[in-house]
């Protein structure tokens, strides 16, 4: 059950200029991986397993990998993306969790494929501490909104001919920034990051534990009701 703070809080941001907005976060991500080595020698005296593996999971290597799932899955007509695409989490505003989805964009904005079958993040415990200050007629913030919330990202292609598996959980923090102008709108920067995030899944078949997380950014103009 979601607490009574937050249902308030929503029911305060939906009913004025938050309402209709959605927002695209940049994502960058920045995840490494410690690998079961699955050999192991047992010579009648001593078994050994050699040391662990460890693989880092970049923005390109990670966009590389859903290209490869899509193009597998046909929802996507290459096994790469364009130059300068990138990986973005849609989620409408106001932290409308159970409406976020991620997309790949290319250069221009364009969505190029759902990525959604293969990952998704969702709040956990349904608490949120934050802090603003909000224009109650307008709906825009004169000073900063900041929230802290714990969340959770699982990832598996594994049906999409794939060889990974992850869910990670940490402490993701988020500060959401208006700036007005004369023409009657207003300009959203949104900068979001995790922080100690760490998890388990597997690589190839191996057990693998998983630590770091992501960046977040975004910069929308939007027209004030």
């Amino acid at each position: 059950m979601k607490s009574t703070y937050f249902m308030l809080l929503l029911a305060l941001l939906t009913s004025t200029a938050h309402a209709q907005e959605v927002t695209p976060l940049t994502q960058s991500i920045e995840l490494t991986a410690i690998i079961q080595n699955p050999a192991s020698i047992n010579n009648g005296t001593t078994t050994t397993v050699p040391a662990a593996s460890k693989s880092t999971i970049t923005d390109a290597s990670f966009l590389a990998t859903l290209a490869q799932d899509e193009f597998h899955e046909g929802n996507y007509g290459s096994s790469s993306f364009p130059r300068g695409s990138k990986l973005v989490w849609i989620i409408p505003h106001p932290l409308a969790f159970s409406n976020n989805y991620y997309v790949v964009e290319d250069a221009a904005g364009q969505v190029l494929v759902n990525v959604s079958d293969l990952m998704q993040l969702q709040l956990t415990g349904d608490l949120i501490v934050d802090s603003f200050g909000m224009n109650n007629t307008t709906g825009v913030f004169v000073t900063p909104w900041i929230n802290n919330y714990v969340a959770t990202l699982s990832f598996d292609d594994t049906g999409a001919g794939g060889t990974m598996t992850f869910t990670i959980q940490g402490l993701v923090q988020a500060t959401t920034t208006d700036k007005t102008s004369k023409d009657g709108d207003y300009t959203e920067t949104v900068k979001g990051k995790w922080i100690n995030a760490t998890g388990f899944g597997t690589i190839n078949g191996n057990a693998a534990v998983f630590y770091g997380g992501s960046t977040s950014s975004s910069e929308v103009t939007y027209t004030i009701p």
